[in-house]
Parts: structure tokens; C-alpha cells; sequence
């Protein structure tokens, strides 16, 4: 039994990138003690490593449910294209905008393309890349360390330059959504997104519907702290009140 819980964990954690301690303790069902000698083993056998507060997954050559960021791109895509499309209407010409690292948010290069002298502000090399074949698309792209992992810049300098800026419009992405919590897995752009969330901006969540309920190593805001969050489908009923309660727009976005 505890060969098949060492391999489910590390499919687990291995689909989620990053995942707390206190998230895999609920879902295996086991005490504190019982999963640091799990982890031990999985440590051992170079699967993970370990970081503040939980564990992150390292590639392996034939590991084929360890996905990457170009290929977590194409994972739900279509519905991906529907959020962002729906979030780049809430886009007002002239506006100064911060888009997120996040296969998500990714998606509003080509939306955002249609609207008049529109600013892009990022630390995602990705986005730069998607509004390259833009040029009516002013990009800024912030200062920092190369993230090979999330193919973004991270660090104080990005976090400095960012508060320079007058944003008008944050768009948000997420590992997860837990209770009211929205979280991210990958710790070195944690300082990025907070610094994002302290704008004097309107902020807008992008996740799609399979995010809700999905476990993330750091909680980055709450739902509170959103004017609008955008999904593809009605989310489960105890986020849905969550949602109603928190004062944000729930908008979902419209089939093709």
C-alpha cells in the first residue's frame, strides 16, 4: 500500500508543479511524520525537492505527466482562449494594463491587439513573445531573473519597477483556488503578484473552471481583493456563494 501512495504522490505532485505540506497531508490522509518519511523517499530517488512549505517536482526523461509550461499551454486551450477573450473586453482604450505569468492570461495577446493605444505591462517572457506580431501594442517587460520553469523575470527589481507604473487593469493568474484563497505553486514569483495586487488598479482573476478546488503552495490573495474574477463555467456552489460574498462580478465567458 505504501509503493501505491508514493506513486500516486508523486503523480500528484508532479501534475501540480508545487504542492504544501498541509495539502498533501489532507489528501493522503496521513500524519505530518508519515509524510516526511514519504517525501524522504521520493527525495531520495531525485523525483522532488523540497521548498518553504512543501515540495516541488523535478523533470525527469521518462516521466510524461510532468508538464512543462509550453505543454500546460495547451491543456484546457480552448477554454483558456474564452476567459481571455472575455477579459480583454473589460479593456478600455488607452489603458495601461499588467498581465500575469500564466498560461491563461497568455491568451489575451491577440484580444488585446484589437484595442487602441493599450500598454502591456509583464514579467512574462511568454506574453512578450504572444504580442510580438502586434506592433499597435505597447509592451513593457519588467527587469529580473530568468525563470526557466515559468519562462518569466522575477525578483526586486521587478517588483520595484512595477510599482512605477499607473495601471489601470490587473489580470491575474492561478495555480488554484482553495475556500476564498487563490494561490500560486511557484514561490519565486510569489513578491511579483503581490506587488501586482497592491496597485491602485482594478484586478481581475482569470482560472478556469478546473482550478476550483486545486491546491497551491502560497495563497498570493482572496477573492475580496478582486473586482472580477473570470471563468468558463459556473463554478461548484460553495465557491459560487464564496464568490457573491466576497463583492466581486463573477463573469463567465460565452461559448464560441
Amino acid at each position: 500500500m505504501k509503493t501505491t501512495r508514493l506513486e500516486d504522490m508523486e503523480r500528484y505532485i508532479r501534475e501540480r508543479g508545487t504542492v504544501s505540506m498541509n495539502e498533501l497531508s489532507e489528501r493522503f490522509d496521513i500524519s505530518v511524520t508519515t509524510l516526511r518519511r514519504d517525501l524522504a523517499v521520493l527525495r531520495s530517488k531525485g523525483a522532488i525537492e523540497k521548498v518553504y512549505g512543501g515540495v516541488t517536482a523535478m523533470p525527469g526523461e521518462q516521466e510524461p505527466y510532468f508538464r512543462s509550461f509550453s505543454d500546460r499551454c495547451h491543456v484546457d486551450e480552448d477554454k483558456k482562449r474564452r476567459i481571455a477573450r472575455a477579459a480583454a473586453e473589460l479593456v478600455s482604450r488607452g489603458d495601461a494594463v499588467f498581465l500575469d505569468s500564466g498560461t491563461t492570461t497568455l491568451h489575451m495577446a491577440e484580444p488585446l491587439s484589437h484595442i487602441r493605444d493599450v500598454t502591456v505591462v509583464t514579467y512574462s517572457l511568454a506574453a512578450v513573445q504572444a504580442l510580438v506580431p502586434y506592433p499597435g501594442v505597447s509592451v513593457i517587460l519588467l527587469p529580473g531573473l530568468f525563470q526557466r520553469k515559468t519562462d518569466s523575470v522575477t525578483g526586486i527589481e521587478a517588483v520595484a519597477q512595477l510599482k512605477k507604473f499607473n495601471i489601470q487593469k490587473v489580470f491575474m493568474a492561478a495555480t488554484g483556488v482553495v475556500g476564498s484563497g487563490v494561490t500560486n505553486s511557484f514561490s519565486p514569483e510569489y513578491e511579483v503578484k503581490c506587488a501586482a495586487m497592491e496597485t491602485d488598479s482594478q484586478k481581475i482573476l482569470l482560472v478556469t473552471g478546473a482550478k476550483f478546488g486545486a491546491g497551491g503552495l502560497m495563497k498570493y490573495a482572496e477573492f475580496s481583493d478582486f473586482d472580477c474574477i473570470v471563468t468558463d463555467t459556473d463554478p461548484p456552489a460553495p465557491y459560487a456563494e464564496t464568490i457573491k460574498k466576497s463583492g466581486a462580478r463573477l463573469l463567465i465567458a460565452p461559448a464560441c
